[in-house]
C-alpha cells in the first residue's frame, strides 16, 4: 500500500472511528433511554430533512464530474490520478447517506436499543461526510483555479 492509499484509508477508517466515539459519548451523557427515545422520535426528520438533501447534493456533484469528465481539467486530474478520488468520495458520500436513511427509517418503524444506536452512529457518520462534499467541491474549484492559472502561464510564457 502507497502512503497516499494509506492516506485514504486512515482519512475514511478517522470518519467511522469519529461517527463511533460520538454515539458513545452521547450515550454516556444522556442515557441510553434518553438517546434511543430521541433517536426512534427524531429518525425521519433526520432521514428526509438532512439526509435526503444531501443526497440530492452528492447526486449533483457527481453528475457535474461526469458531464464535464472529458474538459482538459479532468483530463489533467485523471492523468494526476486525482479524479478517481474525488469520484469514489463522492460515491462513498452517496451511499453513506442513502444507509443512514435506510437504517433511520428501519429505525422508527422497527424500534430496537441495536438498531437505533447504529442508526445514530451511521448517522453521524452521514453528517461527517456531507462535510467531506462540501470539502471536496472547494478543493476541486481550487484546483480547478491553480490548472486554470497555470495553463494560462503556460501559453502566455508569463511565469512567477
Amino acid at each position: 500500500m502507497t502512503s497516499r492509499q494509506l492516506i485514504i484509508a486512515w482519512a475514511y477508517f478517522s470518519e467511522i472511528l469519529l461517527s463511533i466515539l460520538l454515539v458513545l459519548f452521547l450515550y454516556l451523557i444522556t442515557g441510553e433511554k434518553t438517546l434511543i427515545e430521541f433517536i426512534q422520535k427524531t429518525a425521519i426528520d433526520f432521514a428526509t430533512l438532512y439526509c435526503a438533501v444531501v443526497i440530492a447534493a452528492a447526486f449533483a456533484f457527481l453528475w457535474t464530474l461526469y458531464s464535464k469528465i472529458d474538459s482538459s481539467f479532468y483530463v489533467w486530474l485523471e492523468r494526476e490520478k486525482s479524479l478517481d478520488i474525488f469520484i469514489n468520495a463522492t460515491i462513498y458520500v452517496l451511499v453513506v447517506q442513502i444507509f443512514s436513511v435506510i437504517s433511520l427509517i428501519l429505525c422508527k418503524y422497527f424500534p430496537n436499543n441495536w438498531l437505533s444506536l447504529a442508526s445514530c452512529g451511521i448517522f453521524f457518520l452521514a453528517f461527517i461526510n456531507s462535510i467531506t462534499i462540501i470539502t471536496n467541491s472547494v478543493g476541486l474549484m481550487k484546483l480547478k483555479i491553480l490548472y486554470t492559472r497555470l495553463t494560462n502561464e503556460r501559453q502566455t510564457g508569463s511565469g512567477r
